[in-house]
C-alpha cells in the first residue's frame, strides 16, 4: 500500500529534523533550548512530509498554515512537553545513567 511508505519516510523525516540539532549541539546540550530547538526540526521535517505529499494538492496558503500550526504543536508536545517530562524523570533518579539525567 502506498500509505506505508509515507509513514517510515515521515518519521525519517521528523526524526532527521530532531538529530540535525541535536549534532550542532554535539549531543551535549540537553536543556530546554536545545529541547524546543530540535522539536522545531522536527515539525520542519513533518511539515515537508505533509506539504509535498499529504497536501499537495491544495493551495499554498493552506499548506503554510498547515506547517505553521505543526511546527507549533511540535514545540508544544515533542519540545517543552519532553522537556517537562525529562525534568520531573531527573527528579526521581530515573535518567542518572544517562546524560540527559545530570
Amino acid at each position: 500500500m502506498p500509505g506505508e511508505w509515507t509513514v517510515s519516510f515521515s518519521g525519517v523525516l521528523q526524526g532527521a529534523g530532531a538529530e540535525l540539532v541535536f549534532s550542532f549541539a554535539l549531543y551535549r546540550r540537553w536543556g530546554p533550548i536545545t529541547a524546543v530547538l530540535a522539536s522545531i526540526g522536527a515539525g520542519i521535517g513533518e511539515a515537508i512530509h505533509d506539504t509535498s505529499i499529504s497536501y499537495a494538492a491544495y493551495d499554498a496558503p493552506y499548506r503554510a498554515a498547515i506547517a505553521g500550526i505543526e511546527i507549533v504543536s511540535a514545540v508544544l508536545i515533542a519540545g517543552i512537553g519532553a522537556w517537562l517530562l525529562v525534568r520531573s524523570l531527573r527528579q526521581t533518579g530515573a535518567l542518572s545513567a544517562f546524560p540527559s539525567g545530570k
